[in-house]
């Protein structure tokens, strides 16, 4: 099945991404948070995670 991380601070735009997501037959991990998104996917894929620091909205670079 596939997956989606949906991330975001506010319930109020999260919650319905992700009933979206799920109607459409996603599963679906939630975060708060960009460092609980981080941790959700090294948790996931077992690679080191690295944040960009200039970008505050979350953007990462996923190392191989």
């Amino acid at each position: 099945m596939r997956r989606v991380l949906a991330v975001d601070d506010e319930a109020s735009i999260r919650l319905p991404v992700i009933d979206a997501r799920e109607d459409a037959g996603f599963e679906i991990d939630e975060a708060n948070t960009t460092n609980e998104a981080l941790d959700i996917i090294r948790r996931r894929h077992g690679k080191s995670v690295k944040q960009d620091e200039r970008c505050f909205v979350g953007r990462y670079v996923r190392e191989s």
